[in-house]
This record gives structure tokens, C-alpha cells and sequence, in this order.
């Protein structure tokens, strides 16, 4: 049942299984020889749960020098990236590894870039993107989360004056992830909720995206699947190996598929209110993607259909747009059976913000949408969506 593999592509190794974090002092010893000097980047979390401990007592047996920063804040501000910055420059690390959720994933892969690029963080905020002339660090990722796949992407997210942006660039992919669902284990219940519903999100959102293949689709299917299946036992029983195990493949597969296909409106969407009122990244997109998926159904009926079979819906005798309501439908119930809101009003975000959130969602975040939506944004149709998630209604 607990199958193990290693994946490898043209940027980076994937090392997936049960107990595969002990493989990590031989990888390293491949990718720097050596060399012996690492920075770990965590947060207080990955501390408290006794992870950090697990992977710096690996290290050292190894014969590793181990600095760690464990000061990357959930959601992280500029403020984390510069003092991880500041961080990796004065300790000149031989490699660096991101240890925990996306937060710190994307911290890390930022701070080993900028080892070997001049500035500080801010400068590298886009759009315009790409902007890495040099090598990063050598860099290896060891995700705690299932959720934001951030150990196969190459975009950072930063919090800039209360505005959710990215750093983008190729050079941010890993040389290594090490994706070890025995690290999930101690998630607790709302980690375990939000970070599965992002992977949901971009699972759904690449799967709907004009940018997605016959790859990505196979990937987003599958990994809708384990999340519809998964996700209640993981909140019902955290201990529960088999659920963290699928969650862990799902998460992975959603990184892989909006590294490739993108994510389409509800993301940038999220991207308007999140960084304001602070709200955990899956738990924005959780109450965004619904509202996103009907926003697309003339246009992506026949992928929302499919979406609706992955969630095991019945569509025995039911048309294509019939199938594919079904879906939005059931996107929303799963949601809320969490009891996480799907609506504005519910998160006290007021009515008087919508018209500042459609002017974000059209000078900021254009990036994120452009390329991948089914359906063109206009402005006469976001009201409207801003409008129904505020109150809550769909398929009105």
C-alpha cells in the first residue's frame, strides 16, 4: 500500500515515502560533496513539534555544521525574507534547507538566492519577475504541510505592505525535495483543513486552467481524489498514516501542476483580502475556488464534470452542465463541512471593501489570471463575483 519512489526532472530530484528523511545527510553529501556548512529555515512550529530536532540530529550525526532561522512568521512579510536574508549572508552556508510548511519553503529558496545575488528581498518582488542574474545556494526542501507544494514550485509569496505579491523565477526551483508523510503526522486539525484545501485549490484551479496538459489533468484528477477521500479521516484522526500518506502525494501533485499550468482567478482573487486581513493562504483560496469554478462553467464544463466524478458525485444520467454544477455544489458542501466559511461576510470582511479588492484584483494581479483563465475577467462579471461570495450564494 505505502508505495516509495524518486521522481527526477530537468531542475530537481523528488525523493517521496514513509521514513524517506533519512535518506537526507547521503543526498546532501551527492549534492555538495565535501562541504559541510548548512543553514536550516523553519518557523517556531516546526520547533515546537520536535521536526527541527529530527532533522538537525540527522545532520550532525553526519557530521554537519547546522545553523538554523526559525523566525519565518506564518504568512510571512518582507520582514522574514530580509531577516533571512541577513541571515544566510553572515552565516555563508554550503546549502540550504526550507523545513516546514510554505512559508518557510518559500523563505528558504528566496535566502539562497540571494547568498549569491546582490540587494535585499524587495528588490526581487514582481511583477516584472525573473529577475536572479546568479547561482542561488545549493537547496533542498523537506515539506511538514500538505498543502502548498511549495517543494516543486518557482514562486515565493511575500505579504508588502499588507499585499499578498511573489518573487518569481526558475532559479527558485530546488535541487531536492524530500516529501516524508511521517513528518505530517502532528499537524494539528485547522493546519490539516487549510492546507488541504489549498491543495485542493490548485489542484482544481491548474486542472480548470487553459495552460494545463493531458500531464497536468492526469495529476490534478488523481490528486482530487486522495483530497476528497483523505482530508476528513487526516481531521477526524491525525495519526491516521494512511490519510497523511495520500494527502502528502496530493499536495506534492499540486505542486507539480501549478508549476506548470498556473492557477487561474480564484487565487488572485484571494490574493485581494488574504494579505489585509491576514488569513491563512488555503483558508483565503478555500473561500474563493467555488465562486471560481462557477465563474468558469460556461467555459470549462466538461473539466468541472470530470471534477464532479473525482469527488465520487453521482452523474449517471445527468448532462454535461448538470455534471458540472454538481461539482461547484460539491466543492462548496466539502468545504463547508469543515465549517470553514465560503463567504466574505462570515470573515467580517465588509461590503464597503469590494470596490478596492476589484481595483487590486486588476492593477496587482493580472499575472496570475492573463494566461490561464477559461473565461475572460471583466469587470461587469468580477462585480458580480465579489458580489455572490460576499453573501455566500452560488448558482443563483
Amino acid at each position: 500500500m505505502f508505495r516509495e519512489f524518486v521522481f527526477s526532472t530537468a531542475k530537481e530530484k523528488i525523493i517521496f515515502g514513509l521514513n524517506s528523511v533519512e535518506v537526507l545527510p547521503k543526498e546532501i553529501g551527492e549534492l555538495i560533496g565535501e562541504r559541510k556548512k548548512i543553514t536550516i529555515i523553519t518557523d517556531s512550529g516546526v520547533v515546537k513539534a520536535g521536526i527541527l530536532d529530527k532533522i538537525a540530529d540527522l545532520l550532525r550525526k553526519a557530521k554537519y555544521e547546522i545553523q538554523v532561522f526559525d523566525k519565518v512568521e506564518l504568512e510571512p512579510t518582507i520582514d522574514s525574507y530580509e531577516k533571512a536574508k541577513d541571515f544566510v549572508r553572515e552565516t555563508k552556508p554550503d546549502l540550504v534547507i526550507g523545513l516546514g510548511g510554505g512559508s518557510p519553503m518559500d523563505v528558504a529558496s528566496t535566502a539562497s538566492a540571494l547568498l549569491y545575488n546582490p540587494g535585499d528581498a524587495i528588490d526581487y518582488v514582481g511583477p516584472p519577475f525573473f529577475k536572479f542574474r546568479e547561482k542561488r545556494a545549493p537547496l533542498v526542501m523537506i515539506p511538514t504541510t500538505s498543502g502548498t507544494g511549495a517543494e516543486v514550485t518557482f514562486f515565493d509569496v511575500v505579504i508588502v505592505d499588507g499585499a499578498k505579491r511573489d518573487i518569481i523565477d526558475y532559479k527558485l526551483f530546488p535541487d531536492i525535495a524530500i516529501v516524508d508523510p511521517m513528518l505530517t503526522l502532528s499537524l494539528p486539525p485547522t493546519t490539516t483543513i487549510y492546507s488541504g484545501i489549498d491543495a485542493l485549490s490548485h489542484n482544481i484551479e491548474a486542472f480548470l486552467s487553459v495552460k494545463s496538459s493531458p500531464i497536468t489533468d492526469a495529476l490534478a484528477l488523481q490528486a482530487i481524489r486522495y483530497i476528497y477521500k483523505y482530508l476528513p479521516r487526516a481531521f477526524r484522526d491525525g495519526k491516521d498514516l494512511e490519510a497523511r500518506y495520500y494527502l502528502s502525494w496530493a499536495s506534492l501533485l499540486g505542486g507539480m501542476v501549478i508549476a506548470n499550468a498556473g492557477v487561474i482567478i480564484g487565487h488572485a482573487i484571494a490574493y485581494t483580502f488574504a494579505g489585509y486581513h491576514r488569513l491563512a493562504h488555503g483558508f483565503s483560496c478555500g473561500i474563493c475556488l467555488p465562486y471560481a469554478m462557477e465563474y468558469n462553467l460556461s467555459a470549462a464544463m466538461d473539466k468541472l464534470a470530470l471534477i464532479a466524478e473525482a469527488m465520487s458525485v453521482p452523474t449517471t444520467n445527468l448532462s454535461q452542465k448538470e455534471a458540472a454544477t454538481k461539482a461547484i455544489i460539491a466543492v462548496k458542501d466539502f468545504i463547508e463541512g469543515f465549517e470553514i466559511p465560503t463567504n466574505l461576510k462570515e470573515v467580517g470582511i465588509k461590503r464597503e471593501e469590494i470596490p478596492e479588492m476589484i481595483n487590486r484584483l486588476f492593477t496587482t494581479y493580472p499575472y496570475i489570471y492573463t494566461e490561464t483563465s477559461p473565461c475572460k475577467v471583466t469587470k461587469e462579471r468580477i462585480e458580480k463575483f465579489y458580489e455572490k461570495m460576499y453573501e455566500g450564494v452560488i448558482l443563483d
